[in-house]
């Protein structure tokens, strides 16, 4: 039980970061390979805690070990429940740098369009603030978007902004 336990948030935190899921065996050696050596975000002691209940699982299946003392079980689900909250943390230290990386790409995808726009009606421009209120002077734009438009720039710098805000701004 303690093995899935902590196989099965180990494959969520590897699905959540962008890959397939994968089975046990690639699962350690994955989360391992990207969440301690290459993102530095996971201590190694989780990852040796994961070898480590492979290595009784595998034991208990093949009838290597046939007793597991309670001593044991006690250490094992210490253990496990020190890793879960350890996954939980992780998830959201995942989730923050996903976050910040498609708020930046959508917020570079809205400049390109404004400047896009801008060059097409060949309008001069100090700041995108000062071409959207041109565009609204020569009604392409109504000045209605003006709220969302202020939103969208505020993306570009979302220091103090909430996560809900900013996935309701890009929505």
């Amino acid at each position: 039980d303690t093995y899935y336990a902590i196989l099965t948030p180990s494959q969520a935190a590897l699905m959540l970061y962008g890959f397939a899921p994968t089975t046990p065996k690639e699962t350690i050696e994955l989360a391992e390979e990207v969440f301690v050596k290459k993102e530095k975000i996971l201590e190694p002691k989780y990852a040796a805690f994961l070898h480590t209940v492979r290595k009784y699982y595998k034991d208990i299946e093949h009838f290597t070990i046939k007793y597991v003392s309670g001593k044991e079980v006690d250490s094992l689900l210490k253990q496990s429940e020190d890793y879960i909250n350890r996954m939980k943390k992780l998830f959201k230290q995942i989730e923050n740098k996903f976050s910040a990386q498609r708020t930046q790409e959508f917020y570079n995808s809205f400049e390109t369009i404004m400047k896009k726009l801008l060059e097409t009606e060949n309008i001069q421009h100090k700041s995108l603030k000062d071409g959207f209120n041109q565009l609204v002077k020569k009604h392409l734009i109504s000045k209605s978007l003006e709220v969302q438009f202020n939103k969208i720039i505020r993306l570009h710098k979302p220091q103090g902004i909430g996560k809900q805000e900013i996935e309701k701004i890009k929505r």
